[in-house]
């Protein structure tokens, strides 16, 4: 159908209309005192540059050692340098204060839309070395294009503690950025992007408190607008207004869609329903679909319930908008839900309990929150008769648990609630929030099942000295089999762990055993012994002989010889972060249960070079958490 002239002509003067009234009503204003800065890159998706690119910020000190390229990169320039990709550098305007409100300067009228500028991505961070960051000069040495490659293929989230410590202290550290010529990635973008998939909204949203001039791109912008947004703070996500692109296209910008859509809703926030509804009818008429969207809006501004499709996905804005308008999410938000709204979503009191728990489940098991928060709301829940789910069961069994005085009925239930995990990330969910349960539980060693069930878990929250005491009650009850051998290994590293060197005798011998049993446990047996091997143990040469004489080491995914040389390069020259960066990149998106176990050998080597020692042996632990069902599955 072809739309008529007048049509078209009715249409434009509409068009006409509501820009004029929207640009009369909506006055952008800022304090004086905080001058608009240049953004420091280019958003990664945008084609239009915003200003100039500081590489190498002026007052980075010389690296003696030069400057490093990965084998696949070709090696660039390193003195300081401005790029202006649009051929000069512009003129930075004098931009007066903008607030969302009709009447401008009433401070009491809406909500003020602070700039962040001057503070670079050189000087943010959350964690110095003190406080377990790895250093100011962590990327000394690094070429600045090879991080920019290589912290957009971060796996996010991350359910091993190990890594998930490793990647939190990497993207959160304070420190001087790599040098060196760029891609035109702002790393501070990179980091923001990197911490909202893993859904750190909460460690975002930490990272600008009390910064109110930290300079950035627009999409830096948007991601601090949505880890706030992800807490339903409105008001706080509304100061990122100003970084955001005005006027162009929301069919062909995603950013300028998402300004569209915040300014409406801080407008609707401020009170400002005129203005809020003409943003809506300007989205409109610039063709943006998104029924859910004026639905939300719509309620909020005049209390009305227009009929929307469900949400496909629930991201921080939607979240917000459900919060503002006061409608309940859906049945399966959060299945729906990004990471960065677990946390939120499991405190927030005013939702349905059974959602709080769920999220609060994904939250844990993503150590997005802490284990005792969830066990509360197991505490606090109120189940039917017969709990049909399994976060339901879960609830039970705790509430359950906390009743029970019997040690000897609350080991068996207690068993029962592992044994029924159906992942590996369940079993040590699960085994966290009970955590204070089963540690309060003499051993038993009875029931080799149980018993295995409570070793692992008291592995899993790095209990030594009880997981010990295990083994030896059911050593002493006479069980013996290769799943309690392998459980023995992992409390191994445990004491390794403390700088206590493990008898290598007893654990050659018995991983000798073990790999002659073949199969699975002989593959368990490999990777335990390159891991301890990696961590600089001398184990008997009959083992590796044995080894050898059963064959080859066991399959796995062998990440690319350019990355396994890069990371032997950076550690053996002691840069620690892009030794970091290299170790969680290799596992790629599979993560490390199906690792090739030299490949782990190298990313444990690799962190005792740059000085992580107890991180390499948590890693370790973990990598044999992966490959091992002992403790978890019972043997066939």
């Amino acid at each position: 159908m072809t739309r008529s002239p007048n049509k078209a002509a009715r249409r434009s003067a509409r068009l006409a209309v509501s820009l004029y009234v929207l640009a009369a009503l909506t006055v952008i204003a800022l304090p004086r005192s905080f001058a608009q800065e240049a953004p420091e890159s280019p958003q990664p998706d945008r084609q239009v540059p915003r200003g100039p690119v500081q590489l190498v910020p002026q007052n980075l000190p010389d690296l003696p050692e030069g400057e490093h390229t990965l084998p696949e990169e070709a090696p660039g320039g390193a003195g300081p340098l401005l790029l202006y990709p649009g051929g000069q550098a512009p003129q930075a305007p004098d931009l007066p204060p903008r607030q969302i409100s009709p009447r401008p300067g009433a401070l009491e009228a809406g909500i003020e839309v602070g700039v962040l500028g001057d503070v670079g991505e050189a000087s943010i961070g959350l964690l110095t070395e003190d406080q377990g960051g790895l250093g100011a000069r962590m990327w000394q040495g690094t070429n600045r294009r090879d991080a920019e490659r290589l912290l957009p293929e971060l796996s996010a989230p991350l359910f091993q503690p190990s890594l998930h410590d490793l990647q939190y202290r990497l993207l959160l550290s304070s420190a001087a950025p790599p040098s060196g010529a760029t891609a035109g990635q702002s790393i501070l973008y990179l980091r923001l992007e990197r911490l909202m998939a893993a859904g750190e909204s909460e460690a975002v949203r930490r990272l600008f408190a009390g910064r109110e001039r930290v300079k950035m791109d627009a999409g830096s912008a948007k991601l601090r607008a949505e880890a706030f947004l992800a807490a339903g703070d409105v008001k706080e996500a509304c100061r990122s207004l100003d970084l955001l692109p005005v006027g162009s296209d929301p069919l062909g910008d995603p950013l300028a869609a998402f300004s569209l859509k915040l300014t409406a809703l801080c407008q609707a926030e401020a009170g400002e329903t005129v203005a809020a509804n003409l943003t809506a009818d300007l989205a409109r008429e610039q063709g943006m679909e998104d029924a859910l969207f004026y639905s939300l809006l719509a309620q909020k501004t005049d209390g009305l319930k227009l009929d929307a499709p469900a949400p496909g996905r629930l991201g921080p804005l939607r979240y917000a908008l459900y919060l503002a308008a006061g409608r309940a999410l859906p049945a399966d938000a959060v299945s729906l839900a990004e990471p960065s709204l677990l946390a939120d979503m499991m405190r927030r009191e005013g939702l349905d309990m059974g959602l709080r728990i769920q999220a609060g489940e994904k939250a844990v098991a993503a150590y997005l929150a802490a284990p005792h928060e969830l066990a509360a709301l197991y505490a606090g829940a109120t189940l039917p008769k017969k709990t049909d789910e399994a976060w339901q069961a879960r609830a039970a069994l705790y509430k359950t648990l906390s009743d029970e005085n019997v040690p000897g009925d609350k080991a068996v239930l207690v068993s029962g609630g592992l044994a029924a995990a159906e992942t590996s990330e369940d079993f040590r969910m699960l085994a966290r929030v009970l955590g204070p349960i089963i540690a309060s539980i003499p051993p038993r060693g009875g029931d080799p099942v149980l018993g295995g069930h409570f070793v692992r878990a008291l592995i899993v929250n790095e209990e030594r000295v009880r997981a010990s005491m295990w083994l030896a009650a059911l050593s002493e009850a006479g069980h013996r089999t290769p799943q309690l051998d392998e459980l023995k290994g992992m409390v191994r590293l445990l004491t390794g762990k403390r700088g206590v060197e493990p008898d290598l005798a007893a654990a050659s011998a018995e991983l000798k055993l073990r790999i002659g049993e073949g199969g699975r446990v002989r593959a368990v047996a490999a990777r335990e012994a390159l891991l301890l091997d990696a961590l600089g143990y001398q184990l008997s040469p009959d083992l590796w002989t044995a080894l050898l004489d059963s064959g080859e080491l066991p399959d796995g995914l062998m990440p690319g010889p350019q990355l396994l040389r890069a990371l032997d390069e950076a550690s053996t020259a002691g840069r620690r972060g892009e030794t970091v960066l290299l170790t969680l990149a290799l596992p790629g998106k599979t993560g490390i249960d199906d690792l090739h176990p030299q490949a782990l050998a190298n990313m444990v080597s690799a962190l005792l070079k740059v000085g992580l020692r107890e991180e390499a042996f948590r890693l370790a632990l973990d990598a044999l958490l992966a490959a091992s069902e002992a403790g978890r599955v019972p043997p066939a």
